[in-house]
């Protein structure tokens, strides 16, 4: 091969030199009108392709080659162009030769790499699995039957065929099985039928020998239970095999994986710090896979008493956090997953025959009994930690409220006991208040602020506590609702009065002075959102409508508290105008400051209308005096919108609420 210079049959090297890191900008452009050169040559791929041999050939590793000591990036250059043909040409415009020349150079690549001594980097392993990959999904099994057994004959020269099998698989499952990658009608009608092949053939029932190893083997299960049973593979490989059968669990036969055999591996590897992570996931993702819900519930028990037995249903609080979010998101799919069977198997309003019942209560217990580790978890300093268990508490409480929303009598009345003589679907266990305000505690907890909290500047922690914050809310509520003092309250039920108190108790405390300003923002949006609370008690008017209006709100130095509150102010009085006539000039006169423009002075207007009281002199005199920033544009037309409701609202003859509106904005006119 031509070391310079290209001859039509070689790749142009003085092109190719543009890839490097060192490359000047002229080089790199060069070299990507090159590149799309190449992807648009019929040849372009096979020239690409013998380039890679021959750099991964022994005498190009060696460095004794043309081609030696290959630079990554030209070798993930050619690797794209290889893929573009895979993508775009290989399915329409090949014939056997091209599909003999596209093996040979998948079997070469593969060959050079598992024998050589040049490690890959791992993206260009990963590139190299998708080839793979591109080619299975047109070539298996019509033209290429036997592309499993040809895999699983290299594992037995160690690791690195290991890592090539497992990243192939999991780059297959991207391509055939993963439902969030958008497929047309053909290619769903494709990758169906690859699977129903591949079920027929690599995935039988589980043989009753294992092979001492997995050389020629096309049952993929044995092969993975070879990888993680063999005890000679890299670790980080063992995790990547437990990645690929969570992967596959979800559309092969349960029975190859929920076994005794299986279950051995996976609580012997669930003692090694460097594995029990991945196989949380891969258990996790067992229990999701759909099957009847008898079924589900006894695999779910299965492995709970696996994992109650290890003790690991009682971890250390020195626990890593990476595992103990692997942990709760185990723990919460088990739970969730009962829940869910729950619901099928006992609808709501279903009578239910005094085994049956014993049935449904043997299944509350077993959600219940997940709930201890979850509520610990919940409650665990880390976020990831806490919000692994989220999503099945928050179902629990769904479940409890649609309980006694089907029995509105309550535990002790006529829908049903404990498990007694049959009875109603909508039967509880009767600790689940107990549960529910452990919940209750552990949620408002977490949703304390902590100290390093940055309000005036947030930045990304800020964001992402926000945002679990969120996530927590429909939890709180859901607490809330069904929480009562002595059991759980049915749907309908209502405690006005300790609900008013509350609502007394926060407007009369010193809540609105506090100054964290995310407690003053919730102070606002509390009494604005509870408007009818005012209707019936208007002598809390006055001073909520002060706090609006003083350092507490609108004169507040906080720009994103003024900011807020004009917009809170627009709907407070839109609700209350009535209440408010009384205060009209008051808080016109504490409004006005904020929505003239700077260094303006209005005309003086009476609104009387008799020439007592100089309204918009005073107003002149009334500055902003802790010379806080301007109001934006936006926020001031909340303020207007509150003005105009006012002076409408107001009981001042039409004259005098004129003169008003001109003096507001004859500044704005000029």
């Amino acid at each position: 091969m031509d070391s310079g210079g290209s001859n039509g049959d070689s790749l142009d090297w003085n092109l190719l030199a543009g890839l490097r890191l060192d490359a000047s900008q002229s080089e790199r452009h060069k070299a990507t009108v090159y590149f799309e050169e190449l992807r648009s040559r019929p040849d372009g791929w096979l020239l690409c392709a013998r380039l890679l041999l021959e750099s991964g050939s022994a005498e190009g590793q060696s460095g004794r080659g043309l081609v030696a000591g290959l630079d990554d990036n030209v070798k993930y250059f050619c690797l794209q162009v290889i893929e573009h043909y895979l993508r775009t040409g290989y399915k329409c415009n090949s014939g056997p030769e091209q599909h003999a020349q596209v093996r040979q150079f998948l079997a070469g690549w593969s060959g050079n790499f598992i024998n050589g001594n040049v490690e890959e980097k791992s993206y260009v392993r990963n590139k190299v699995a998708q080839l793979y990959s591109l080619a299975f999904v047109v070539d298996y099994p019509q033209r290429w039957p036997t592309f499993i057994e040809d895999l699983t004959g290299t594992l037995v020269y160690g690791d690195r065929a290991v890592d090539l099998f497992l990243r192939i698989l999991h780059t297959i499952d991207g391509d055939v099985v993963d439902r969030e990658i958008p497929h047309t009608a053909e290619e769903n009608a494709r990758n169906a039928a690859i699977k129903d092949r591949m079920r027929e053939t690599c995935f039988l029932a589980p043989n009753s020998i294992v092979q001492a190893n997995a050389a020629h083997q096309t049952q993929l299960a044995d092969v993975w239970y070879w990888i993680l049973t063999s005890g000679g593979i890299r670790t980080d490989l063992v995790c990547l095999c437990l990645d690929v059968v969570a992967l596959y669990a979800s559309w092969i036969d349960i029975g190859l994986l929920a076994n005794q055999r299986y279950a051995d591996v996976f609580l012997a590897l669930m003692g090694q710090p460097l594995c029990r992570e991945s196989v949380c996931s891969c258990l996790s993702a067992l229990v999701a896979k759909g099957m009847p819900a008898e079924a589900k519930v006894s695999l779910v028990e299965s492995y709970a008493e696996l994992l109650r037995g290890a003790g690991l249903m009682d971890p250390s609080d020195s626990e890593s956090g990476d595992y103990l979010a692997s942990l709760g998101k185990l723990i919460g799919a088990l739970g969730l997953q009962l829940v869910r069977c729950f619901v099928k198997l006992y609808p709501p309003a279903q009578q239910l025959q005094p085994e049956q019942a014993e049935q449904r209560q043997r299944l509350i217990n077993c959600i219940e009994a997940k709930l201890p580790l979850a509520i610990r978890l919940l409650g665990n300093e880390d976020d990831d930690v806490s919000h692994s268990v989220l999503e099945f508490c928050q179902e629990y409480v769904g479940l409890l409220k649609s309980l006694r929303g089907n029995n509105g009598a309550g535990r002790n009345g006529s829908g049903g006991g404990d498990g007694g003589a049959g009875g109603s679907a909508g039967s509880s266990s009767g600790n689940e208040a107990g549960w529910v305000r452990q919940l209750l505690g552990t949620v408002i907890s977490k949703l304390q602020l902590d100290e390093s909290y940055d309000a005036e500047s947030p930045g990304e922690e800020e964001a992402m506590f926000d945002e679990y914050r969120r996530d927590l809310k429909p939890s709180k509520s859901g607490d809330h609702f069904v929480a009562g003092s002595g059991g759980l309250s049915s749907e309908g039920a209502e405690q006005p009065a300790l609900f008013t108190g509350m609502l007394v108790s926060l407007v009369t405390s010193q809540v609105s002075r506090c100054q964290h300003p995310l407690v003053t923002l919730r102070y606002f949006e509390t009494v604005v959102r509870y408007e009818k609370f005012f209707v019936h008690n208007t002598q809390f008017v006055p001073e909520v409508l002060m706090s609006f209006l003083d350092e507490r709100g609108l004169q507040s130095s906080n720009l994103m508290i003024r900011s807020r509150v004009s917009y809170l102010l627009s709907r407070f009085v839109k609700c209350h105008k009535h209440q408010l006539r009384g205060y009209t000039q008051e808080i016109l006169a504490k409004l006005q400051p904020l929505l003239r423009p700077r260094n303006v002075v209005l005309p003086a207007v009476s609104p009387t209308g008799d020439g007592s009281g100089d309204f918009a002199s005073s107003l002149n005199n009334n500055n902003d005096d802790n010379n806080n920033p301007p109001l934006a544009p936006s926020d001031q037309m909340f303020l207007f919108e509150s003005v105009a409701l006012l002076i409408v609202s107001s009981g001042i003859e039409p004259q005098q609420k004129r003169a008003l509106f001109e003096a507001l904005l004859s500044p704005l006119l000029q």
